[in-house]
């Protein structure tokens, strides 16, 4: 079974929008659909080349995915970023040599008064607490050096991700011999 992680990640009320558009989205109703199908032992291909989208549909395809982790095999081949890359974290995951990850903290629009502002402030720094916890689970680093990568928007290639534990292998990689005469 293949899901396609293409393009903006929506909510399912979403999506008829972007498909009237014909533009690429996914929602998580298009991840539960493979799930329902799913029998025990099949294998599910989650293909990702998404600049990400809205946090709680990443989160909500994250625990999708994770509910079968034994069976799912992640390929990120474009970009895994946002909360694409918080779906990348769910199972074992590789990527292309060319291929782009991008974390970050989460973002909002907000108004009114300095009351506002603070609560906001502070839900803002509890969805990047929650949402660290895939990085934490994954790679194995400290919530506090998952925050400082979101803080600081990081993008990395595909040999960044396998050095910080974020993927588990580089698809198509090879080793190249150097001989010397």
């Amino acid at each position: 079974h293949t899901v396609n992680i293409r393009g903006v990640m929506v909510p399912n009320d979403y999506k008829w929008f972007y498909d009237y558009w014909e533009e690429d989205c996914t929602c998580p109703k298009d991840v539960q659909a493979i799930i329902d199908i799913f029998q025990p032992g099949d294998e599910i291909e989650v293909f990702i080349n998404s600049p990400g989208g809205v946090i709680d549909v990443g989160s909500e395809i994250y625990t999708l995915l994770r509910s079968k982790k034994d069976n799912v095999k992640i390929y990120i081949t474009g970009e895994a970023c946002r909360a694409a890359s918080i779906a990348a974290m769910a199972a074992h995951c590789e990527m292309s040599p060319t291929a782009l990850m991008m974390v970050h903290c989460v973002s909002t629009r907000a108004s009114g008064n300095h009351s506002t502002f603070e609560h906001t402030s502070e839900m803002l720094r509890t969805a990047d607490r929650a949402l660290s916890q895939a990085y934490v689970a994954k790679s194995g680093m400290t919530e506090e050096e998952a925050l400082d990568m979101m803080e600081k928007e990081t993008w990395l290639t595909a040999e960044q991700a396998k050095a910080r534990g974020l993927i588990d292998a580089i698809t198509y990689a090879f080793n190249l011999c150097l001989t010397s005469y």
